[in-house]
C-alpha cells in the first residue's frame, strides 16, 4: 500500500485485510486483487535482445522510484495505529506510517519479545543489532549443525563476535556511509514475479511478492537481480562486452558458448547503464557495497 501511493510501481490492489489473529477465520489475511498480465518468466526466452533492454530499463525505474524514497530507520514499514505500541520499538514517519522491527524469513526459529529486531537509526546500531541476533540465537538454539561445512556452534560464535567487534568500526566508516541509505527495496526479484502486458512483453503492469520487503541499506539491498547477472570475467564501467578475440578460431560449440557469455554481458551491461542515468547511488550501492 505503501508502494501504490508513492510510487508508479504497479502492485496488486489489496480488497480486505486483517492483522487480528482473533478474528473468526482464526487468522491474519490479505485479500488481492489477481495480479494482471503474464508472467515475465514465460516470454523472457522468447524476447530480441531490443526487448529485453527496454523491459530492463522500464525495471530499473520502478526500482529508482522506490530507491529514493526517504525513511528516517532500518526495519520494516508498518501503519502507526497496528505497529508495536512501545515507541521504543518504532520510529514514525508521518500520521500514517513508521518504522518497526525488521522480520526475515532466514531468521528462523524466531526470537522472543521482539530482541534485537530493530528499528535501527544508524549502521552502526544495525550492525550490533543484527550480529547481536545471531548470538542469541546461537545461545537458545538446539538445532544441530546440518553438514560439517556449515560450522559449529562454537565457530558461529566467534565469527559473529568478531563481527561485532568490527562494526563499532564500520559503521562510523564515512565512505560506507555513503553507501548506506535507508532504502525500501524488493531483492527478491525474478522472472516469476514480475509481471508483463499481454500485447508488449516490455511493459511491466505488475509485481508481485512483497511479503518480505524491508528498509535496509542500500548497499545491502542493490544486487545483480539472478536474470541479469553478469558472468565471469566481467567487467564494469564503460568497458563494452565483446566477444573474445580468438573467437573466429573455435568450434561450434565453443562460439554459441561465447555469444551466450557476451550476450549475458550486454543484459548486465544495459542494467549497470539504467542504473547510472535513473539513480547513480544505487548503481554506486551495487558496485562498491
Amino acid at each position: 500500500m505503501e508502494v501504490r501511493s508513492h510510487t508508479s510501481v504497479p502492485v496488486c490492489k489489496v480488497l480486505g485485510w486483517s492483522s487480528d489473529s482473533s478474528i473468526p477465520v482464526g487468522s491474519e489475511y490479505i485479500l488481492m486483487e489477481k495480479a494482471h498480465g503474464k508472467q515475465l518468466v514465460d516470454v523472457w526466452g522468447e524476447m530480441n535482445q531490443l526487448q529485453q533492454f527496454r523491459l530492463v530499463q522500464c525495471l530499473v525505474q520502478l526500482e529508482s522510484q522506490l530507491a529514493a524514497l526517504e525513511f528516517p530507520a532500518y526495519g520494516n514499514l508498518y501503519f502507526r495505529r497496528l505497529g508495536p505500541q512501545e515507541s521504543v520499538r518504532t520510529v514514525p514517519i508521518d500520521d500514517e506510517y513508521c518504522v518497526g522491527p525488521a522480520y526475515s524469513a532466514s531468521w528462523f526459529p524466531q526470537l522472543g519479545e521482539g530482541r534485537h529486531t530493530g528499528p535501527w537509526q544508524g549502521l552502526m546500531d544495525l550492525g550490533i543489532g543484527l550480529t547481536s541476533r545471531g548470538l542469541a540465537h546461537l545461545q537458545q538454539s538446539s538445532l544441530a549443525p546440518r553438514r560439517p561445512h556449515f560450522g559449529t556452534k562454537s565457530e558461529h560464535f566467534e565469527i559473529l563476535t568478531k563481527v561485532r567487534e568490527t562494526m563499532l568500526h564500520l559503521g562510523n566508516f564515512t565512505p560506507l556511509q555513503k553507501l548506506s541509505k535507508t532504502t525500501l527495496w524488493h531483492n527478491g526479484l525474478h522472472l516469476g514475479n514480475i509481471c508483463v502486458s499481454e500485447e508488449d512483453p516490455t511493459a511491466i503492469v505488475n509485481i508481485i511478492d512483497w511479503q518480505f520487503t524491508s528498509i535496509m541499506p542500500a548497499f545491502m539491498q542493490v544486487q545483480w537481480l539472478s536474470f541479469l547477472a553478469p558472468p565471469d570475467g566481467y567487467e564494469a564501467g564503460t568497458v563494452k562486452p565483446e566477444l573474445p578475440p580468438n573467437f573466429e578460431e573455435m568450434d561450434a560449440d565453443e562460439k554459441a558458448f561465447a555469444i551466450t557469455e557476451r550476450d549475458r554481458a550486454l543484459l548486465s551491461k544495459c542494467y549497470e547503464a539504467a542504473l547510472v542515468k535513473n539513480h547513480m547511488p544505487s548503481y554506486l550501492a551495487m558496485t562498491r557495497g
